[in-house]
């Protein structure tokens, strides 16, 4: 059989998905790095795991992340507890279809409230708000558990769901787990101080809406063009102190440089 793509259809097959990969793992770390700063209790936890996993000698590899299940539950609640895109990528219906009683009509849009379905304390408990790593793990806390069954096994359903989940959620997991293991591991992530001493904590419900994932998707079929507009929800403006855990952080890390580069 033979397929003949157009200009549109090559747009929205390169574009759609390298701009929304690009994007929502880059809002997610932004949102992860605000959270280390908000509850400091939580990257000395991680960071004690990442000593007594790694040690001070060598940066994280994809070999611990097995070891380190507190760093990928961190991962897991940031993407539960800010979603970057919270309605969710639309979707449009390819058949009429009735959902608990209301009629849905072939070709309408369907959006997915991800905020809200991240929050469903009948999952989740009644702390569904709160920051809460621990929910990923087991009672021993050793081992990241499988999430619920509403969730795809994931924790959440930032990534979609069925069969249309995101197709690069593997590639999201772990260059969110490389990234933030290595700056747990090389930095402490401070609150900001003004000229008296006193911490200025960021606020973690001061949102912005902006990012590239404001684009427009060229569909072309008997209904003609429909254009979506999304944007990812990322935090607002903060000061924060960003410094290496111990002397030897800066030695290693020019180590690690030069044999990349080589």
């Amino acid at each position: 059989m033979l397929y003949v793509i157009g200009l549109s259809d090559n747009i929205d097959v390169n574009t759609r998905p390298s701009a929304a990969g690009f994007e929502t793992t880059s809002t997610t770390l932004k949102w992860w790095v605000l959270a280390m700063v908000v509850f400091p209790e939580v990257q000395r936890r991680a960071q004690a795991e990442l000593d007594a996993v790694v040690g001070r000698a060598r940066l994280p590899t994809f070999a611990d992340a097995l070891r380190l299940p507190y760093v990928r539950a961190v991962i897991k609640e940031v993407l539960r507890w800010r979603p970057a895109v919270e309605r969710g990528m639309p979707h449009k219906t390819a058949e009429d279809d009735w959902y608990e009683g209301k009629f849905i009509p072939k070709g309408a849009a369907c959006m997915a409230n991800v905020w809200h379905c991240n929050r469903d304390r009948e999952i989740f408990g009644d702390d569904a708000d709160d920051f809460k790593p621990e929910r990923h793990l087991d009672a021993k806390r050793e081992e990241v558990l499988p999430g619920p069954r509403e969730t795809n096994g994931e924790g959440h359903v930032s990534f979609g769901f069925g069969r249309r989940i995101c197709v690069g959620k593997h590639l999201a997991n772990d260059s969110l787990f490389i990234m933030t293991a290595r700056i747990l591991w090389a930095a402490t992530l401070k609150c900001a101080r003004d000229e008296n001493g006193k911490e200025l904590p960021p606020d973690p419900n001061a949102f912005v809406d902006k990012g590239i994932i404001t684009f427009v998707l060229l569909l072309v079929d008997q209904l003609g063009g429909i254009a979506e507009l999304l944007v990812c929800s990322q935090p607002a403006p903060y000061n924060s102190v960003i410094g290496p855990r111990f002397p030897e952080v800066h030695s290693i890390l020019a180590e690690e440089t030069a044999s990349f580069e080589d």
